[in-house]
């Protein structure tokens, strides 16, 4: 996700709208007023009413419009790094080498 806040509280005035980029894990939660939430490209468009709260699955831009005075708190998800498929196959490879060249040396030694 692409927003310069974490676990923040927006004031939004009725009929106006902002934009997350690549959201998905994010939690949105309306804490007052009633919300409307669009994740590009999902077709099913989500209200949320004062306590109710959705988690963003999508990567695509999402769009929260509030219908009257509302407040939302935006959760960014916790990211873990992790490793690119393609490395994490390289170790694996590299692991189960490692393992069969150490027991032929075992079998070569008895």
């Amino acid at each position: 996700m692409r927003i310069d806040i974490f676990d923040q509280t927006i004031e939004l005035s009725a009929n106006r709208s902002i934009v997350l980029h690549d959201p998905r894990g994010a939690q949105i939660v309306c804490i007052a007023g009633r919300i409307w939430v669009t994740e590009d490209p999902l077709r099913n468009d989500i209200v949320l009413h004062a306590g109710q709260s959705h988690t963003v699955s999508t990567d695509g831009m999402t769009f929260v419009t509030s219908f009257a005075d509302s407040r939302v708190r935006l959760i960014e998800p916790l990211r873990v790094d992790r490793p690119a498929p393609a490395a994490g196959f390289r170790a694996l490879l590299n692991a189960l080498s490692q393992r069969a060249s150490t027991r032929w040396l075992q079998a070569a030694v008895r």
